[in-house]
């Protein structure tokens, strides 16, 4: 078995704490009545830096086009470029953010995984709802915003474990069910495209919101696919 990289913990558990003083730095008071504050958090560029893709400019474009007077938060690693990306930036707040190598003693040795304790981390203390890149919103989050937490269930074929999925989820800040989902990622095991590469993404909240259902308020799968 390896021995984790001492060296690599310690800086990663830095950059750890410095995303979540970010994270905190950009948080806004909750409107009365609601308890998931109007923001939209999407997140890119955590591999290397790239263009933005034209579908993810209509992503964002029609999360806002939905949600007019929400903030939208873009969070990322390696600022992405191209048109697409010129056209967008004025609109945005940007949070960049250093890379996770750890969470705790486990390397993230995927973007992806890298990606699913960062919008957790935007959950945990920014609230709001965070949507995947490749996501086209065509309604306002506003009548979700008085729950704590909402996720949906994952379509899947017949025959095949399904599970919640992270790609849309809302929070509000501090929400208990967003705390005890990041508990588990400091003990992510996979090492990339294996059989643990959505176990903490999918499987994971799946059977947090059988044993703590209490927190999470969970659509049926066509409201978010």
């Amino acid at each position: 078995m390896a021995v984790p990289d001492r060296k690599k913990i310690l800086t990663a558990a830095t950059n750890f704490a410095e995303i979540e003083t970010r994270m905190k730095a950009l948080a806004l008071p909750v409107e009365r009545g609601a308890n998931i504050p109007p923001v939209l958090h999407f997140v890119f560029g955590l591999k290397q830096r790239e263009h933005l893709p034209y579908y993810s400019k209509i992503a964002i474009l029609s999360a806002m086009y939905h949600n007019p007077q929400w903030r939208v938060l873009f969070h990322y690693t390696h600022e992405p470029y191209g048109p697409h990306w010129d056209a967008l930036k004025p609109r945005l707040t940007l949070n960049q953010v250093p890379t996770l190598d750890y969470v705790g003693n486990a390397p993230m040795r995927h973007y992806a995984h890298k990606a699913d304790v960062l919008r957790l981390l935007a959950l945990k203390h920014i609230g709001g709802a965070y949507l995947d890149i490749d996501t086209l919103t065509q309604k306002s989050f506003a009548d979700l915003q008085k729950f704590q937490f909402v996720m949906s269930q994952q379509r899947h074929l017949p025959g095949q474990p399904g599970g919640l999925c992270n790609a849309i989820m809302l929070g509000a800040p501090n929400s208990a069910f967003a705390k005890l989902w990041l508990q588990a990622a400091g003990h992510c095991r996979s090492k990339g495209k294996d059989w643990l590469y959505d176990f903490n993404a999918l499987k994971f909240p799946a059977m947090l919101a059988y044993e703590n259902p209490q927190p999470l308020t969970l659509l049926n799968s066509p409201a978010f696919f």
